[in-house]
């Protein structure tokens, strides 16, 4: 997956953020890996990737 994402800034998204996801994605260059509360519009447009845990892209798609 990551070598399909290339060099571009990726904001991952995850429905529960543990300590262990955390400090393994802090050692990946231009990435930054959030909780599902934390996003927002403005957020996501500022990444030229967003990869989305299927529940959490599932919980997103019955709110709307």
């Amino acid at each position: 997956m990551f070598k399909a994402l290339g060099q571009r800034d990726t904001l991952f998204v995850k429905s529960l953020l543990d300590e262990p996801t955390f400090l393994a994605f802090e050692n990946i260059q231009a990435t930054y890996v959030i909780e599902s509360n934390e996003l927002h519009a403005y957020l996501a447009a500022n990444y030229r990737s967003v990869v989305i845990e299927k529940a959490v892209f599932e919980a997103l798609v019955s709110e709307a």
